[in-house]
């Protein structure tokens, strides 16, 4: 079940100095393997990824002489966790198969059914749609969340690893064929989640300034299409509407590990891909048992060079809106 909380808006915060600072909205949309127990039952404020992620953030933004404080008036930062929408089913699964049959690599027997799972629970088929609209509903809520924290016309970042790019590519999608001039999208919004969407263009993806897809099986995703298809409108058209200054400050990156057999670089896919994404960033995830192989999957939170790209662009944006 999905909580009902929608706070109240936050007018942009001050410092001591009296210094108003126009916060960046970062919405962070988990993949595989992140359901977190301790945040399910209230022992923990933030699920493991995202505190994972912001220590990153903010050891990589001290390096660019930003104080953790500095960073916390600069930008606010929300997951969309729908682990809960599919882990028990998934759960019971593993329980089942390690009960009844001898398997051999039970760790990456065990990460390939978490994701082969995730991935076959979420398309939507002509069966049923449930867990599509489901998680969608949690994206919906989560911008919410952002604009009333940052601000309705927040600039808006998206970070989505693993299935999470998935996830947050259909949704942002779905967005500009609802509510934008993308023609050859169609929206797969149902009501339950269109009553989740507020009319703020953050909300409505308006201000999508900076996309981050981590470890992204999404050129996988794009065979559906022939010749690979378009991809979402990138930077969102109406930014320049909200936020001019921001036009050279954009951003879409994919970030892979070659040796992360679920990664995929995504300019290769055609020229609209070209366009779209500025870089496949290729990049060493993981320990260091875990580096070199496909586990290297989940170890994009806490690797250095992704949080040292994520960190610059993201001072980047917020030095062009505050003028500081």
């Amino acid at each position: 079940m999905i909580p009902n909380f929608f706070p109240t808006f936050q007018s942009p915060e001050s410092d001591a100095a009296g210094t108003t600072w126009q916060k960046v909205a970062i919405a962070v949309v988990h993949g595989i393997g992140a359901g977190d127990p301790d945040y399910n039952s209230g022992k923990a404020d933030q699920p493991e990824f995202i505190r994972s992620l912001q220590a990153n953030l903010i050891d990589r933004f001290s390096k660019l002489g930003i104080s953790a404080k500095e960073y916390h008036q600069r930008f606010v930062m929300a997951p969309v966790y729908w682990a809960t929408v599919l882990e028990g089913n998934q759960q019971d699964l593993w329980a089942r198969f390690q009960r009844q049959s001898a398997m051999n690599w039970d760790r990456i027997r065990e990460f390939m059914v978490s994701f082969v799972s995730d991935a076959i629970a979420y398309q939507v088929s002509p069966r049923g749609r449930h867990s599509y609209h489901a998680i969608h509903r949690f994206c919906a809520q989560t911008l919410h969340e952002l604009a009333q924290k940052a601000g309705p016309k927040a600039p808006l970042c998206v970070i989505g690893h693993s299935l999470g790019s998935i996830v947050s590519y259909n949704y942002l999608l779905d967005l500009q064929a609802e509510f934008g001039n993308n023609t050859e999208a169609e929206s797969l919004f149902r009501e339950s989640v269109l009553r989740q969407v507020g009319n703020s263009p953050l909300e409505r993806g308006e201000t999508l300034s900076l996309y981050y897809t981590l470890g992204s099986p999404l050129a996988l995703w794009t065979l559906r299409d022939r010749d690979g298809g378009l991809p979402i409108q990138f930077p969102a058209p109406r930014l320049t509407e909200h936020y001019p200054q921001l036009n050279s400050a954009t951003e879409w990156v994919n970030v892979y590990d070659s040796d992360d057999v679920i990664a995929y670089p995504l300019r290769p896919i055609n020229s609209a891909f070209q366009r779209a994404v500025k870089e496949d960033l290729n990049v060493n995830a993981g320990e260091v048992w875990e580096s070199w192989n496909p586990l290297s999957h989940n170890g994009y939170w806490q690797n250095p060079a992704t949080g040292d790209r994520i960190a610059r662009s993201l001072l980047n944006l917020s030095r062009r809106i505050n003028g500081r």
